[in-house]
């Protein structure tokens, strides 16, 4: 039997300029989320599905697979800019979405330096090799934040309990 997988990419884009004297802040949304597992929740036609892998991918910042971190955005500890990722299993799903969405943990995560717009994206690179994790990737970094778009939702603060997006067709 053949495993369908959904991968949501993530990019990040800040909207306003930093304050002065904030050059060296970071800006980034999920931070601390290396224990929230599964990350995320889609949801088709009211029917939940949880991430099955998720994780995060540099330019030149390597990563590794026990980190299950959905870090996205820059942080002063790492040179890089850092997208992140969300695979889900649909091998259960017999298509004909009329609805969907996007739930990602917030519970015991957070963010600084808002606002910003959080835009997910679909990916080209198989989900065997984003799970992987292993080392970094210019190519797939920038695959993460390119491609259709599926949703994106401005973020002017921070929720307490997670970030819902609504995603189109």
């Amino acid at each position: 039997m053949r495993t369908r997988r959904l991968i949501f990419a993530a990019s990040f884009c800040t909207l306003l300029l930093l304050c002065a004297g904030s050059a060296n802040a970071d800006t980034y949304l999920f931070g601390g989320s290396e224990g929230n597992i599964p990350g995320a929740t889609l949801t088709i036609n009211g029917t939940p599905f949880s991430a099955v892998s998720q994780g995060w991918w540099a330019t030149s910042e390597p990563n590794v697979p026990e980190n299950t971190n959905y870090f996205v955005g820059d942080d002063i500890e790492y040179p890089d800019w850092l997208n992140n990722f969300f695979t889900f299993d649909l091998s259960e799903f017999n298509g004909g979405a009329t609805s969907a969405a996007l739930s990602i943990d917030t519970s015991t995560t957070d963010a600084q330096n808002l606002p910003v717009t959080y835009s997910l994206f679909d990916v080209s690179t198989d989900a065997a090799t984003l799970d992987a994790v292993g080392g970094a990737s210019a190519t797939i970094f920038n695959d993460l934040g390119s491609g259709n778009s599926y949703g994106q939702v401005f973020v002017s603060s921070y929720p307490s309990v997670s970030l819902d997006i609504a995603l189109n067709s």
